[in-house]
């Protein structure tokens, strides 16, 4: 990223105050706050889509926890091609999740968990892909 420091929140750019130019010197860097910083997320979501929302979230500054059935996301295992996977998650997943936390649940969807409870109570977004009657919706 063009601009980009290290060390700047998410690898934002750092800006520039003008008010502190003078004739002799160079405004000195400050770090921007990346637009969702303090948004709290949580992903319920199993396909790409809402993984791919929950990294948009992160990479745009919000914590987003990530709630997976025990043994994980069956996103973990999915192929980019139909070859065998070279380590234990696959290259999708990690990049959906970089800069997620990803937590473990008996049945992510029950609210009842007091773990899932928590983590929804403190977000302001919950990302969930699953229809209320257990059926399937396609368009």
């Amino acid at each position: 990223m063009s601009g980009a420091v290290t060390g700047a929140p998410g690898g934002w750019p750092l800006a520039r105050d003008s008010t502190a130019m003078t004739e002799d010197s160079v405004a000195s860097p400050r770090p921007v706050e990346p637009p969702f910083a303090g948004l709290r997320a949580v992903d319920d979501s199993s396909g790409i889509a809402g993984a791919y929302a929950a990294k948009v979230l992160a990479d745009l500054g919000a914590h987003v926890d990530a709630i997976e059935p025990p043994g994980g996301s069956a996103l973990r295992r999915r192929r980019v091609v139909d070859e065998p996977l070279p380590a234990e998650v696959a290259p999708l997943w990690r990049h959906l999740r970089a800069q997620v936390t990803v937590h473990e649940a008996p049945d992510p969807g029950d609210l009842a968990d007091p773990d899932v409870g928590a983590l929804v109570d403190r977000a302001v977004l919950v990302i969930d892909d699953r229809i209320p009657d257990g059926g399937v919706h396609r368009l």
